[in-house]
């Protein structure tokens, strides 16, 4: 197993973004549509945030408890911006950097994804599944 990988060997290119712009419930319908679990937010081309489903499975539990009683089918997500739930300004990671210093990173922070950029630019994503998958992938071969 090679930890000296580069990020960019094992990412996720193909990106689903959300804009600033965009309603939580549209956010909810990704997340049960793709079956994903974390969104990086732009406003233009600029990452500005990060999502996750947790995020959202918040705010539907807040907003249960404050509409108490209504059935599950019926309740509606508030519409909360994305600027209030999302986390700001996220951590991110060069593409040439190596699966050990994505490891590092997530095992600092208490999050699972970290979007990849180039120049500043975001060219992926990669998650801490993404790291299990490749060392078990290694290990197994």
């Amino acid at each position: 197993m090679n930890l000296n990988t580069r990020i960019s060997e094992i990412m996720e290119r193909d990106l689903i973004t959300v804009d600033i712009s965009d309603s939580l419930k549209e956010v909810m319908a990704i997340f049960n549509e793709i079956k994903i679990r974390h969104i990086p937010v732009l406003t233009g081309s600029s990452l500005i945030g990060m999502i996750s489903h947790t995020d959202v499975l918040k705010v539907d539990e807040v907003n249960k408890i404050i509409i108490n009683k209504v059935s599950v089918a019926n309740r509606n997500i508030p519409e909360i911006e994305l600027r209030k739930v999302m986390a700001q300004n996220p951590v991110t990671i060069e593409q040439d950097k190596t699966i050990l210093d994505a490891a590092e990173v997530f095992a600092k922070n208490q999050f699972h994804a970290l979007p990849v950029t180039s120049e500043g630019d975001l060219v992926g994503i990669i998650t801490t599944t993404d790291i299990m998958k490749f060392i078990i992938g290694q290990t197994l071969i």
